[in-house]
C-alpha cells in the first residue's frame, strides 16, 4: 500500500471514530429530560499534523531537491491541573514520517558523500519515528463547548526505527536501507490555534545526522531541521 492511500485510509479512520462519538453524544443530550454535563472532561487526545520541513545550518554546497515534509499522528492523555480544567499537561505517544530531499549520497552504510554533474530526479531520505510528546497546554474550553482557542507548548523524544534512501538518477532508481539519520533526538515545539485547525511549530535541538559517520565532505554537515504545517486536535 502506498504511503498516501495508507494516510487516506488512517485520516478516514480517524474521522468515522470522532463522527460515531459525536453522534453518541448528541443522542446523549437530545433527551431533554437528562442533562449531564461532564466536569472532569478532557480535550484533544488525538492529533493529526501535516508539515513542511525547513532544514537550517546548511553546508555550502548542499542544496534541497524536490519536496521535504510529513505528517505525524497519536495520542495524547489529557491531564488538568486545575478546577476550571484550562489548564492541563499532555503525554502520550505517536508515530511520525519525513521525507527530505538533499543532494547526499547515502547508499553507503556510514558514509556520506556528494551527488556532482548528474541529472538528478529524485534524491531523498524517509524516516519513520516514534514519538512520545510531552505538553504544557492552556485552553479557553468548557464542559460545554467545542470550539475554543488553544496554546500548547512543549517538546517531543523521538526514535528513527526505519529509515531509507531512494534516488532516480539518470532513469536508475535505487532504494537502499540507511543509517547516517540520527537515531534518537529531542524536539521542541509549539501549536496555537482555533478549534480543530492550529498552526504548528518544531525545531529539532539535535542535528539530522550522527557525527559517528565517515564522509567525504570537509566535515560531517551539522543540518538542523524545523518544521511548520497544521495540527488538528480532534476528541
Amino acid at each position: 500500500m502506498s504511503l498516501i492511500k495508507y494516510l487516506y485510509t488512517y485520516v478516514c479512520i480517524l474521522l468515522s471514530f470522532k463522527a460515531v462519538c459525536q453522534e453518541n453524544k448528541n443522542n446523549t443530550f437530545s433527551d431533554q429530560s437528562i442533562e449531564y454535563i461532564d466536569p472532569k472532561y478532557r480535550e484533544d487526545q488525538f492529533y493529526l499534523g501535516f508539515t513542511f520541513d525547513f532544514l537550517l545550518n546548511k553546508p555550502d554546497n548542499f542544496r534541497t531537491i524536490g519536496f521535504s515534509g510529513g505528517f505525524q499522528s497519536g495520542f495524547i492523555r489529557d491531564i488538568p491541573l486545575n478546577k476550571k480544567r484550562n489548564w492541563a499537561i499532555g503525554s502520550g505517544v505517536g508515530y511520525a514520517y519525513s521525507m527530505v530531499g538533499h543532494n547526499y549520497d547515502l547508499s553507503k552504510k556510514n558514509l556520506i558523500s556528494y551527488i556532482e554533474g548528474q541529472d538528478i530526479e529524485q534524491n531523498r531520505s524517509n524516516i519513520h519515528s516514534i514519538e512520545l510528546p510531552i505538553q504544557l497546554r492552556w485552553r479557553t474550553s468548557t464542559p460545554t463547548t467545542t470550539k475554543f482557542y488553544r496554546l500548547y507548548l512543549g517538546g517531543r523524544f523521538s526514535y528513527v526505527f526505519n529509515q531509507s534512501y531512494k534516488y532516480e538518477i539518470d532513469q536508475i532508481k535505487r532504494k537502499f536501507q540507511s543509517n547516517q539519520i540520527r537515531k534518537t533526538s529531542f524536539i521542541l515545539d509549539i501549536s496555537y490555534g482555533w478549534h480543530r485547525a492550529n498552526i504548528y511549530f518544531s525545531y529539532n535541538l539535535n542535528t539530522l545526522f550522527h557525527k559517528d559517520i565517515q564522509t567525504e565532505l570537509t566535515e560531517i554537515p551539522n543540518i538542523l531541521s524545523c518544521k511548520v504545517g497544521l495540527m488538528f486536535y480532534i476528541l
